[in-house]
């Protein structure tokens, strides 16, 4: 899920290991371009500053586990804030390594409600989601959406 301009979360053994993953580009000028792996592709052809943050940290066994429990699966609310579920730990310290604040939706309600947070300024960060419920139907909350309308 890209959630900001230079910053992509990935499951590392597809996205970054080419895993079961292959990029083939065909040009208008007829030439072909051939990539391992999805991060090649997206560093060469789209945006060579894209920085990968990954599920479970990139560590095993926390990488497939918190791929499993929707650790990439967030949605973008505006550049540089993403709702996502409150159940990936590893995922979350690779968010605040990349210079994220992680904070629980019902604080961050409660913090705006008290004054001591404006909506409008919330700058990169992760609100996390209550999950015990919601991710039994598996899908995380980019899973859950429907088109928003954004400038």
């Amino acid at each position: 899920t890209q959630i900001n301009t230079n910053h992509i979360v990935a499951f590392k053994p597809i996205v970054v290991d080419g895993l079961s993953s292959y990029v083939e580009v065909f040009r208008s000028n007829g030439t072909t371009a051939f990539y391992h792996s999805i991060r090649d592709f997206i560093v060469n052809e789209i945006n060579p500053k894209m920085e990968f943050i990954l599920s479970g940290n990139g560590v095993s066994p926390y990488q497939e586990r918190e791929q499993w429990t929707d650790g990439c699966n967030l949605v973008a609310i505006r550049p540089g804030v993403a709702l996502t579920y409150d159940r990936n730990p590893h995922t979350e310290v690779a968010f605040r390594e990349a210079g994220y604040n992680v904070v629980h939706a019902r604080q961050l309600l409660k913090d705006i409600k008290s004054g001591k947070v404006n909506p409008d300024e919330i700058e990169n960060t992760i609100i996390n989601l209550p999950s015990n419920e919601l991710s039994r139907a598996r899908g995380g909350s980019h899973c859950m959406t429907c088109p928003i309308e954004r400038e």
